[in-house]
């Protein structure tokens, strides 16, 4: 009867376990001391050795010249131990025997010694299957076990394992195998099996193993099986039902060139020869992250498995993109593996994603668009935008359907004349002018010899967009205020205190200057502007003091004590980070 390789291959003492020094030093350690546990926990994925390390322990502690690190695998009891017949040791499939039941019948065969064994060990095999119940009859089992017996639990789920089991348990994690493992024992396996296969084969036999000597053998057996002669890469490509790296170079060279055609002409192949659409889009993911991990040149051989020819086609197809066009193609990518899963459409998602990409303009990477827009800032905004109402736009007061005075710069007299008040009248506050904190009452209504206030509060929202065509986020923050007054030849503009930082904002230099060169484009005159903080009138006063700039107008409230709304947590953040409350909405109580 033919036995599988990963049978005959299984290993049989601690120095035939590879990738797994950390595990198998640290046993042999505590057998050479007489330290040995009376529980274990082995957990890591499928394929990677725990059972087969448990039963090498069980040998090391039953071995006839034992308990010892190197079995001598002839005596009976390691020779039933390998053959899985050994009455002391005992393997328990958990799925299959996961309920009280089963677990009261093992408390009671506990009581009983070994027949010919030093010691009877209890082998249970994905032990995370045992339902709650079971686990917590195991428990005062598990605790205080009597001394003939050992119990080595192997999992690849230790978080479902409960804390308690966890804790009466030395736990060992098993570790995936790395590529360059599997490929050296594969060779030895090849050599004895007098097996011909070629490094690329066996390179992609490994790089699908998951990490899994197990897996790999397997794999290894089915394909020399499928092959009579040398086995090469193509061979496993076709066995395993892979996608071959060619084809996923095909695809990208047409995305990179645009030719859609091609592209669904390969997905048709694909899915026609039995490849579904969830499986080729995650190798397209995989494949393009490859690409990104050799841009941004991190491939030290081991991240990206490949060929050295492949891994030169990819580099040189590699360049042709920017690291923000592959991370763009995966985004899509993974959208588009999402769909797959929620619908039933087939590989019309997978078809779709890479016509977008196929069809994409270049992107532009995010460094080059923050660079272009502060040299937009700073010229005054794109040359094919201009403010309807800027100099150079050659409107008049008669074009503009929405009559609203422009600048004087490109009306010479009219604009000005409109924005000198006529020095016989006097200036009359208007009902919606509020009432800065810092300001003499009386700066505010009084203006400059030459400027009416009321009439630059009209063209204000002009003026507001023209700061904006300047520098966005300078032109958004003044649309916050509202010129109030004049003192000293400067537009005086005011903030609420809750936009306390738009005001901080737009004093630095750089805003001030954009927006005293906007002032002088307007009024023909050079202002300076200065930005204070003001309390929004809510109820009008009657008997407002003789001489006030807000006769007449809306009193100042008094600004509510804010801390007294704020929460306990948010005193903490604000104490913590040094910050200030922008805006605050309180919520009225119902009575």
């Amino acid at each position: 009867m033919y036995i599988p390789i990963s049978r005959r291959y299984r290993p049989q003492n601690f120095d035939e376990i590879v990738g797994q020094a950390h595990v198998t030093e640290t046993l042999k350690n505590a057998i050479k001391q007489e330290k040995s546990a009376s529980a274990y926990l082995f957990s890591g994925s499928q394929g990677v050795g725990k059972t087969s390390t448990a039963r090498v322990l069980a040998k090391s502690l039953n071995c006839a010249k034992g308990p010892t690190i190197t079995p001598c695998g002839k005596c009976s009891s390691c020779e039933e131990i390998a053959k899985g017949i050994n009455l002391d040791v005992v393997e328990i499939d958990g799925a299959s025997n996961r309920g009280i039941d089963e677990i009261r019948n093992l408390r009671e065969n506990v009581k009983l010694k070994p027949i010919s064994s030093k010691y009877k060990i209890y082998i249970i095999d994905e032990v995370h299957m045992l339902t709650a119940e079971a686990f917590n009859a195991l428990l005062k089992t598990l605790e205080e076990p009597p001394s003939h017996v050992k119990f080595i639990f192997a999992t690849t789920r230790p978080h479902k394992v409960l804390p308690t089991i966890l804790s009466r348990c030395q736990r060992f994690d098993f570790h995936m195998l790395p590529v360059e493992v599997i490929i050296e024992k594969l060779k030895e396996i090849a050599a004895q099996e007098k097996i011909s296969v070629d490094d690329d084969a066996l390179l992609i036999i490994a790089k699908n193993a998951g990490g899994g000597m197990r897996d790999a053998q397997v794999m290894l057996d089915q394909v020399a099986s499928f092959s009579k002669s040398k086995i090469r890469s193509q061979d496993v490509i076709n066995m395993l039902g892979l996608l071959e790296q060619d084809v996923l170079f095909t695809i990208t060279e047409a995305i990179f060139d645009g030719k859609s055609d091609i592209i669904l002409d390969q997905v048709n192949i694909l899915t026609n020869s039995g490849k579904d659409a969830h499986f080729i889009c995650s190798s397209l993911i995989e494949h393009f992250r490859n690409m990104i991990v050799i841009s941004s040149g991190n491939d030290d051989g081991k991240q990206v498995i490949l060929s050295n020819e492949d891994r030169e086609k990819m580099r040189s197809l590699s360049s042709k993109f920017s690291l923000d066009e592959l991370f763009y193609v995966v985004y899509t990518l993974q959208n588009a593996l999402e769909f797959i899963g929620r619908t039933s459409l087939g590989k019309i998602p997978l078809e779709v994603a890479l016509l977008k990409l196929a069809r994409k303009e270049k992107l532009i990477p995010l460094s080059d668009i923050m660079k272009r827009l502060e040299k937009l800032e700073g010229s005054g905004g794109p040359a094919e935008y201009r403010s309807p109402y800027s100099p150079s736009s050659g409107y008049t007061p008669e074009q503009s359907s929405r009559n609203i005075n422009p600048p004087a710069s490109y009306n010479k007299g009219a604009g000005a004349d409109m924005l000198k008040k006529d020095r016989t009248d006097e200036a009359v506050p208007t009902e919606d002018m509020t009432q800065p904190e810092v300001m003499d009452q009386s700066a505010v209504a009084t203006g400059t010899k030459d400027i009416d206030i009321t009439r630059l509060k009209g063209i204000w929202p002009e003026i507001v967009r023209s700061v904006k065509v300047k520098k966005v986020s300078a032109g958004i923050y003044l649309g916050e205020g509202e010129v109030v007054g004049f003192k000293d030849n400067m537009v005086i503009v005011a903030f609420s205190r809750l936009n306390s930082l738009h005001k901080e904002a737009l004093e630095s230099k750089q805003n001030v200057d954009i927006i005293q060169q906007v002032l002088k484009d307007f009024t023909e005159t050079d202002l300076g502007v200065s930005f204070i903080f003001s309390q929004v009138a809510e109820q009008p006063v009657e008997n407002m003091p003789a001489g006030s700039a807000a006769a007449g107008s809306a009193p100042v409230p008094e600004t509510p004590s804010l801390s007294r709304k704020i929460e306990p947590i948010i005193k903490v953040a604000l104490d913590k980070f040094s910050g200030k409350i922008v805006k605050q909405y309180f919520v009225k109580e119902e009575d």
